[in-house]
């Protein structure tokens, strides 16, 4: 209904879809991070 109050003539309903995706950080962050953090144990 809020569309169709708004001028919108076709409405239609849609598959979400899930994604697992993931971007890494800039190389210098990361190995500013890795350096805050101290060694590895």
């Amino acid at each position: 209904a809020f569309f169709r109050e708004r001028g919108t003539e076709d409405v239609q309903d849609f598959e979400v879809m899930r994604e697992d995706v993931r971007f890494m950080l800039p190389k210098k962050i990361r190995q500013a991070m890795a350096a805050a953090a101290g060694p590895a144990a």
